[in-house]
């Protein structure tokens, strides 16, 4: 498992499955308030693993940019990040 990985699994365990999914239109719309991550699909379910995809790359992109840490920080999601 990667460190992406492992650090959403962090903050899955520590929040809950906390994405919120609404019909908007002719698809569902889902959001992760604590990454301010959104995602769409055309099913409920297909909006939920579409929206894990999503917080998967936003938190690789931090990770390879180096804002990572920033990032979580100005999410009050510091507390799931582990360093080390």
């Amino acid at each position: 498992m990667s460190e992406t990985d492992q650090l959403l699994q962090r903050l899955l365990a520590s929040v809950g499955p906390e994405g919120r999914v609404w019909r908007e239109d002719d698809a569902y719309v889902s959001f992760w308030p604590t990454l301010e991550v959104y995602s769409q699909g055309d099913t409920p379910a297909e909006a939920r693993e579409n929206l894990s995809e999503a917080a998967r790359l936003f938190v690789e992109s931090c990770r390879e940019l180096g804002t990572l840490e920033a990032v979580l920080r100005s999410r009050s999601a510091f507390r799931y990040f582990d360093p080390e």
